[in-house]
């Protein structure tokens, strides 16, 4: 498989959370105060979303803007030799949570988004 855009990843990351949490579209198309045809075109990427949106968006899946832009960069980083994703995205949930921090993410959920990031990667 070719690389692809980053704003691909962007928004397969999203398409795969909302599916995680059992979501159709337009709960998330409500959130983001448009019409389920609109949302559909941004996880068809007909249509850019912006940092806003993802900001909104993130909050609403249950987790953060930046986790969703470290996991759409995770591809790179599966296999590799010294950090595989699994391992980085363990041990941060592990370093925010032992500050108190709230992660959006519990372990069996990044270890089931793990999983399906490096099957479509296959």
């Amino acid at each position: 498989m070719k690389p692809e855009a980053f704003e691909f990843k962007v928004i397969k990351v999203i398409k795969t959370l909302r599916e995680m949490k059992g979501l159709q579209q337009l709960p998330c198309a409500a959130a983001l105060g448009m019409s389920e045809c609109n949302y559909f075109k941004i996880e068809r990427a007909e249509s850019a979303i912006s940092i806003e949106r993802l900001k909104i968006l993130s909050e609403f899946l249950g987790t953060s803007y930046h986790q969703i832009l470290m996991l759409a960069e995770g591809p790179e980083l599966v296999g590799s030799k010294f950090n595989p994703l699994s391992k980085i995205l363990v041990e941060y949930v592990l370093l925010l949570e032992s500050r108190g921090e709230n992660t959006g993410f519990t372990k069996e959920e990044l270890e089931e988004l793990i999983s399906k990031i490096k099957d479509y990667y296959k």
